[in-house]
């Protein structure tokens, strides 16, 4: 279930338009009759083929998902590393993609070495990218935090966060088509004030998230309307789930 084929890593102008549709297409031809059939990701797209399942940046921004965003195909991205060794870039990364629209978040894990196939190699101070236990423990909270929300049905919804302070601070909103539900993460700063727009009628619980805890920090209740949310101090990010009531 955790397999999708990528055609092609990185591919450079040498890889042509339809090397890459055969490749596509023999994959659709041998698994047709078999009992499980993978997704097929696209990396890079410079001309779409409408046949593959989902497309994929290598070092993707926000900014990539913005853009493309209109492919109406889960968009990941399918690699990013050389950012020095510390968890934080990662896992900011990891979580704007993901707040923003994206699929998939992965990223070079030099914690794996021959001599540490499980990934318990320290990565050097110096080095250019990072990886380890902790970072996978962190990603694996964004995971928890994902998956309790009703994520397939939720796409950007920028319309939620009327305004917001400090403005240097990043924020990334989901939001579900019922609107229902929302994921906000803000990073860049360490304390925000979300002024946020609901429908009216209804009673939302808000609840700050720890993304390097797993925690809830914080929690309140409002009324739907124009609403200051005030986030509890954090170290370097942090997230915000909200839900209307009588909706898990």
């Amino acid at each position: 279930d955790n397999v999708f084929f990528e055609v092609i890593n990185e591919p450079d102008s040498f890889v042509t338009v339809g090397w890459k549709t055969f490749i596509i297409d023999t994959i659709l031809n041998t698994e047709s009759n078999l009992p499980k059939q993978h997704m097929i990701s696209q990396c890079n797209p410079s001309v779409l083929n409408p046949k593959a399942s989902m497309y994929s940046f290598h070092y993707g921004t926000p900014d990539n998902l913005i853009e493309s965003y209109h492919w109406n195909k889960p968009i990941g991205n399918g690699e990013t590393g050389f950012s020095g060794p510390y968890d934080y870039a990662y896992r900011t990364q990891g979580w704007q993609w993901i707040l923003s629209g994206g699929a998939t978040y992965d990223n070079l894990d030099y914690s794996f070495t021959a001599q540490h196939p499980d990934g318990t190699a320290c990565c050097p101070v110096q080095g250019p990218s990072g990886g380890g236990p902790e970072l996978r423990r962190q990603l694996g909270i964004l995971l928890n935090f994902v998956f309790s929300f009703d994520f397939v049905n939720m796409a950007p919804d920028p319309e939620l966060v009327v305004s917001y302070v400090p403005n240097e601070a990043w924020v990334g909103v989901l939001g579900h088509k019922d609107k229902t539900q929302w994921a906000v993460y803000v990073n860049r700063t360490t304390f925000v004030v979300l002024e946020v727009r609901v429908p009216v009628g209804f009673v939302y619980d808000a609840r700050w998230f720890n993304p390097i805890t797993g925690d809830f920090d914080k929690s309140e209740s409002f009324p739907g309307g124009v609403y200051s949310l005030v986030s509890p101090s954090f170290e370097a990010d942090v997230a915000l789930k909200i839900t209307r009531r009588n909706v898990m």
